[in-house]
């Protein structure tokens, strides 16, 4: 329901071409894509579970000792940009910073990659010559 309601992937980003993108990534071999499919099957199983319903992180986990970086897309219904949002105004870290992506949905690395590695290299890369 989500790929069809377009919360899943963004406009224009149909699966397909993430398995195309991730197979004719030189940094991807075969045994990456089935690992990638047992994660969604793992990520699946673990919405039924009752104890996946029982976490609340907006109530356990609100206070951080280390940065916090969320990298929302904002066409997300898997989980939705409202909540992450509300999340992130909740949250207390020495530093926080939300980096939000207009055009894409929940697989924000494949939507808009150019974008996704920018952003990556900006927000880590600093911590890496400290």
């Amino acid at each position: 329901m989500l790929w069809r309601a377009g919360g899943r992937f963004g406009p224009g980003y149909p699966v397909t071409r993430m398995i195309r993108d991730a197979l004719g990534c030189p940094h991807y071999e075969l045994f990456d894509v089935w690992r990638f499919v047992k994660a969604q099957i793992f990520s699946a199983r673990s919405f039924l579970s009752r104890n996946y319903w029982d976490r609340a992180l907006d109530k356990t986990h609100l206070r951080f000792a280390i940065p916090v970086y969320f990298f929302i897309g904002h066409r997300d219904y898997n989980t939705p940009f409202e909540l992450a949002e509300r999340y992130f105004n909740e949250l207390e870290a020495p530093k926080k910073e939300k980096v939000i992506f207009e055009r894409a949905a929940h697989m924000i690395p494949f939507e808009e990659p150019e974008r996704f590695n920018r952003e990556v290299v900006r927000v880590f890369a600093p911590s890496l010559t400290q």
